[in-house]
């Protein structure tokens, strides 16, 4: 099964769910720069797969679980 890429745009949108506030533009593309995000750029534009977006937030989640 492919891993679907998100524009981080649309990432952001689906953060805001679980995060707030959402980690701004610059440092989520220093996430993606530095894989704590597994993601690509192409032609300027910054994409986070799907299956590393989903692992982030849930991480994310359980932290808040642990340390509320």
């Amino acid at each position: 099964q492919l891993d679907k890429l998100i524009k981080l745009g649309q990432a952001m949108k689906l953060m805001e769910q679980v995060i707030m506030p959402v980690p701004s533009r610059p440092t989520l593309i220093s996430y993606i720069k530095n894989r704590v995000l597994n993601g690509k750029v192409i032609f300027n534009n910054y994409y986070v797969y799907e299956s590393s977006l989903n692992e982030f937030l849930l991480s994310f989640q359980l932290k808040l679980l642990i340390c509320p």
